[in-house]
């Protein structure tokens, strides 16, 4: 009994806006000391700006401070979300994904999802809550970049330098049973990574009743808000293979094949 390719798709949010940081001052003092003129800075860094002044700058002025300080954006006090460790090193998927790839892919693209999902979530429900939780919820930006953290994190964990070949045990066995043999399978999950228009991902899932199913998702679309239990996923935005292969997809999903890690696959039903 052939499996299914069910399609899905998910609209980008804006970019966040960024986050200037509060410029902090010298505290001012009156210019009438002996020996001080305007705009003299002491030893100390007490500034003199103004002749006649009896007061400190600040002190004078400390309303438009608070004020000004009150309205600014705030920053993240700490990183609620961290890049994952990869499980290899940056050059261990080489001819298949090269070492200037992951440095791009992973340590430029995948940071700066984890970046801008702790920049959104500032002052808003999500602040405490998990990646998961936050994908399964979350609309717009938040959902965009925390969908695409987990997805990458999920897409690297699934290689090996010693990946390839074909699975074994319960997996295999339900790869048969759903798409009638392995060779289907690769094919019709082939085809879905080559068909899926734009950007976004393929993956394999097991619905709830354990039958599998070939998904495609655009954008940063995830099977979890669809109670689907992702088992693998290949990476077809463009900046996954483009350093590599150019506009060659069918090169790049052919050079996926030889890398999976089909134990953390199987892990993973």
């Amino acid at each position: 009994m052939p499996g299914s390719l069910i399609v899905k798709d998910k609209t980008s949010g804006k970019k966040p806006a960024g986050h200037p940081s509060l410029i902090s001052c010298h505290d001012f003092a009156p210019d009438d000391v002996p020996g001080k003129k305007p705009g003299h800075v002491s030893p100390a860094g007490s500034f003199y700006p103004f002749n006649g002044m009896r007061e400190p700058f600040v002190l004078q002025n400390m309303h438009i401070f608070y004020i000004f300080a009150f309205f600014l954006p705030k920053k993240p006090a700490d990183m609620k979300h961290v890049l994952p460790k990869l499980p290899y090193s940056p050059e261990a998927l080489e001819p298949h994904i090269s070492k200037k790839t992951i440095e791009y892919h992973y340590g430029k693209h995948h940071m700066t999802y984890v970046q801008k999902l702790n920049e959104l979530i500032v002052d808003t429900p999500f602040a405490d809550a998990s990646l998961e939780e936050t994908v399964m919820k979350a609309e717009g930006g938040i959902f965009n970049n925390a969908a695409q953290v987990w997805n990458h994190t999920f897409y690297w964990e699934g290689f090996s330098a010693n990946g390839g070949g074909m699975p074994e045990g319960k997996l295999m066995d339900a790869i048969n049973n759903y798409f009638g043999s392995f060779d289907r399978f690769r094919e019709e999950f082939t085809k879905a990574s080559l068909t899926l228009f734009g950007s976004g991902w393929t993956w394999l899932v097991a619905d709830s009743n354990g039958k599998l199913h070939i998904v495609q998702t655009g954008n940063a679309g995830n099977p979890l808000r669809d109670e689907l239990k992702p088992l693998l996923c290949c990476d077809v935005w463009e900046h996954a293979y483009y350093l590599d292969y150019q506009n060659r997809r069918p090169e790049y999903v052919s050079a996926f094949w030889k890398i999976i890690d089909w134990n953390k696959v199987a892990s993973r039903m």
